[in-house]
């Protein structure tokens, strides 16, 4: 039996990243104050569903008085022990196993499911689906369009913007709705809460159609087809828009510089906006119209440039 696992994001095949979204949202939503997300969880979880063994019995002993799980695998005619001790050594991937203790090793080693938790990498580089259908109620009014261009070549400064903003959108939404939902946790299904509950669902889709219609089709979607999406899916766009962002901030990294406020609220998605094309319209000589039609990356790359020359100008009245 031949157990092999993605070693990172862009390493895994589609199915593998909804495997590991699935597993994610499940244990998100039967997270609570009184058994919190956790991590682990999630790692132990993809391993059994990725390496397909399946749990026959739960932790007994073994014939060598260890714990263990009974396991069953297609390649394998009879159910076997997995000692608990080999299932923390594939998730921790540091463990002694005369003593069955956790020991600090020489070299440092990874658990199968480390790069979950990689800081600098948060998802697939690449747009995972080459196709996307809209979840229409009938056969004839689905459509589907291609996946999007890889590192969204092709997107304008205006596109790349209103992205921006409805993700941003999205995401203030999704907090008001989760927070709708712990308060009518134990209410009547007729309350006012429950009630609050279904505004804030319909608010979170809205906000998800809009961004996936910017993304896929460069348009404003009116008629909200993108409306239901699947969860599991959005889950994985989801991971392929935070690896964007990494992208984009380790390429730019002064246009991504998370700024100080002092005393002041963080500009708004609209201000950054604002004072972007008034830039450009200053120092390039383009109107907004000329600033939108733009590449998003030319944008990007201005700016970056202006940003290093403004550092360097602020570094030589340093000196003197």
């Amino acid at each position: 039996m031949n157990l092999s696992f993605p070693k990172d994001w862009n390493d895994c095949s589609v199915s593998q990243l909804e495997q590991v979204a699935s597993v994610l949202i499940d244990c998100a939503e039967r997270s609570d104050r009184f058994h919190p997300f956790d991590m682990r969880e999630v790692k132990v979880a993809l391993f059994f569903l990725m390496s397909e063994l399946k749990i026959v019995e739960g932790l007994t002993l073994n014939n060598k008085g260890e714990e263990a799980y009974v396991v069953s695998h297609p390649s394998v005619k009879e159910p076997f022990y997995l000692e608990l001790w080999k299932l923390n050594s594939f998730i921790d991937g540091v463990i002694d196993t005369e003593t069955l203790q956790y020991e600090k090793p020489e070299k440092e080693q990874d658990g199968v499911f480390d790069w979950l938790d990689d800081e600098n990498h948060s998802g697939p580089l690449l747009f995972p689906y080459e196709k996307v259908t809209t979840n229409g109620r009938f056969p004839l009014s689905k459509r589907t369009y291609k996946g999007v261009a890889p590192l969204m070549q092709d997107f304008t400064w205006q596109r790349y913007r209103h992205c921006q903003d409805w993700i941003e959108e999205y995401l203030r939404r999704e907090n008001i709705r989760i927070h709708a939902v712990k308060k009518a946790r134990g209410c009547p299904a007729d309350s006012p809460l429950h009630r609050e509950v279904i505004t804030a669902t319909k608010e979170v889709d809205d906000a998800r159609a809009a961004f996936l219609s910017e993304i896929v089709t460069g348009r404003d979607d009116k008629d909200y087809l993108f409306r239901g999406f699947d969860k599991v899916k959005w889950q994985v766009i989801l991971f392929w828009w935070s690896e964007q962002m990494h992208y984009l901030h380790s390429t730019y990294p002064r246009c991504f510089k998370k700024q100080r406020f002092k005393g002041k609220k963080p500009h708004n998605p609209f201000e950054l906006y604002t004072r972007t094309i008034a830039t450009m319209e200053k120092y390039l000589g383009l109107d907004e119209d000329k600033v939108n039609g733009q590449t998003y990356t030319l944008v990007l790359q201005h700016l970056e440039d202006m940003a290093k020359e403004s550092e360097e100008i602020e570094k030589m009245k340093a000196k003197h």
